[in-house]
Formats: structure tokens, sequence, C-alpha cells
């Protein structure tokens, strides 16, 4: 096959796997010639590329099967570190990688999780460089405790425990809303400064996170957002987060008709180079050392470009 395919999820695909969904769109080809597109690293699933073969797939995701492997993102790169001693780690997150692997892609071989690296893969091969050169599996990431996450296309500062004790003390203050998280994005339409709640479900009816219709299912969410500048239609806003589900932002967002520009899933169709949100500040108490600490990520290059494209 030598020509670049596109299709997006339909409604009757949702939850079928990435290899099954490529079976169906070639079925001239055998599960293994499907099997070689994802091994080759030339399919992409939202703009990123996707070597998981038991990804579940949703109404809306957009796939791209590409005639050649898909180059490596810059997210192989330098990572900007802005803190690390041996209790915790604050790095600043590239867009287009998730934060940790998924628990049934940990039996993986190296060689293949160094095909799609997760950024705590990627953050202790930077703090271990002598050790992972000498070995030849990469060092295990669970030195690493998650305490938060960003959705893979979301870009900003974010923590990591070191030690299970540093994780209780971070994952407590993040539940109780004692940590602060502020985000930037970039929103179709003029956005009224307010404070947002709703109970958040899995599915809201069409495969995607929301609001519960009756407001009595799901969990509570509340996002306080304020209006910073608008151009051509578009308008920058921050967002603070109290609480911290799945998807918080998009959904609630979304659902006031403020879509984060190059949100494929829950906005429209725009040229943003990607989804426009940002984490742009996280402040906390250091779970050992009791010292309040405030990190400030800068506004990513490409998202800012895109931003005085606008006229």
């Amino acid at each position: 096959m030598s020509d670049v395919k596109c299709f997006t999820v339909e409604s009757e695909q949702d939850g079928q796997t990435l290899l099954a969904l490529l079976r169906t769109e070639y079925p001239g080809l055998s599960w293994n010639a499907c099997r070689k597109f994802l091994t080759g690293r030339r399919v992409a699933v939202n703009r990123v590329v996707c070597v998981h073969e038991a990804r579940r797939m949703h109404p809306g995701d957009e796939v791209r099967v590409e005639a050649n492997e898909i180059r490596p993102s810059s997210t192989a790169g330098p990572l900007l570190f802005h803190y690390v001693d041996e209790h915790l780690v604050v790095v600043d997150k590239p867009a287009g990688i998730v934060c940790t692997r998924r628990p049934e892609e940990l039996h993986w071989p190296d060689q293949k999780k160094r095909l799609a690296p997760t950024l705590d893969e990627l953050v202790v091969d930077r703090l271990h460089p002598a050790s992972s050169k000498k070995r030849t599996v990469r060092p295990r990431a669970t030195e690493l405790q998650r305490v938060q996450r960003l959705d893979r296309e979301t870009s900003g500062v974010m923590v990591f425990a070191r030690t299970v004790a540093a994780a209780s003390g971070l994952i407590e203050q993040f539940s109780e809303h004692r940590a602060e998280r502020l985000y930037h994005a970039l929103v179709h339409g003029r956005l009224i400064a307010g404070t947002i709640r709703s109970h958040l479900v899995r599915d809201r009816g069409d495969g995607r996170r929301g609001s519960s219709p009756d407001g009595r299912h799901g969990v509570p969410a509340v996002t306080h957002v304020r209006p910073l500048e608008e151009r051509a239609g578009v308008s920058r806003v921050e967002c603070r987060l109290e609480t911290g589900r799945t998807h918080q932002i998009r959904t609630h967002l979304s659902e006031q008709g403020n879509a984060v520009c190059g949100d494929r899933q829950y906005g429209v169709d725009d040229d943003a180079p990607r989804m426009a949100l940002h984490a742009i500040f996280l402040a906390f108490v250091h779970p050992v050392t009791q010292q309040r600490m405030e990190f400030t990520s800068p506004w990513p290059k490409d998202l800012a470009a895109w931003w005085e494209s606008l006229v």
C-alpha cells in the first residue's frame, strides 16, 4: 500500500480496537499486514503516532495511515525540568505524549516501548543517563509515582513523585483542592467569566465524557473561567481547576459553546496546530519540607504563532 488514507471513527465502531478498525478499512490485508502499519509507526490517531494495537477507539477519533514511517515527534528531545529533588520532579510536558503507560502495555519489551515512550519513561532516562547507557533494558518508570495527569495533546507543567510518601502527600493536596492549577486555552467564540459546575459521566450518550443531563449522576466538577483577550472569533482564556476530572476543561468549555481550538474530540474542525490547552501554573506545598512551591510554564511557541496568525 502506498497511498495515505484518512478516516473518522463512526458511532457503530465505538469500542473497537485500533487493529480491528484497520482490518475493517483494509479487508484485503491480513491481520499481520495491518499490524505492521502500527509497528512501522505509520498510523496516527488524532494526529499523534500510535503503535498500540489494542487501543479502544471512540466516535470522532481521526485515524491517518501514512505511506511511510511517521517522523518521531519532538517529545523525544530535551525535557524542561523545573525542579528535582529526592522526593519529586516538576517537568514541562510536551504535547503529543502520554504521561504514563497503560497497564496492559507494561509488559511490552523495551524496544517496543521506545517506539512511543511515555513522559515518565523519558523523565527516568534523563534522571539516570549513566545507568540507562549501561542497561539493555530501560530503567523502570515505576520509580515515579503519578499524582496528576495531562491529556496527550495538553502541554505544560506537572509533577511526579519519586517516593510513595511524597505521592501520598501530593495526592491528598490535589484531592482536597489545595493544589493550584491554572490553564490557558484558545477557544472558539467569546467567553464570559464565571464558574462552570456539573456532574461528569464517562459517556454522555455519544461515547464521550460529558455532563450528566439530570445533574444527579457522575462526579462533581468545577471550573472557574475568565477571558484574557480576543481576536478573529477566538479567545484566549484562563481556567482554574477546583476539581480535576478527566477532560474536565475540554467538556465544560465545549458544552457552553467555547470548544478548545484544535480539540478534535469535543470541538469543531479548525486549523489549530494542535489542541490549544496548556497547563501554565502549578502550586503546592512540598510534601516533605512543607515549603510552598510555585511553577510557571511558558506559553508554547506553536500556539503563540497560531494566535498571532489570526486576523
